[in-house]
């Protein structure tokens, strides 16, 4: 992908908006934002997976990827 932070960021947004009715997609769609792998943009696409995982009603899957947004998030001091 040419551009990673513009890729990472637009594929975010578009979960985010794809997750109220179309969960299944922004799972798909979140899990390229994290493949992408952007260190900005990789807190928040384990965040929006984290809140499409709730809407899937997996619970513990959501925690652990809440647990990678923090780490992720740490790993470049930025406020989780």
């Amino acid at each position: 992908m040419g551009d990673a932070q513009g890729a990472a960021s637009s594929l975010v947004g578009l979960a985010r908006a794809q997750e109220a009715e179309r969960p299944e997609e922004a799972a798909a769609t979140v899990e390229r934002a994290i493949e992408v792998g952007q260190a900005i943009w990789l807190p928040h696409a384990y965040a929006v997976a984290a809140s499409v995982a709730l809407r899937r009603n997996d619970r513990s899957g959501a925690a652990a990827l809440v647990e990678r947004a923090v780490t992720a998030a740490k790993s470049r001091r930025d406020r989780p």
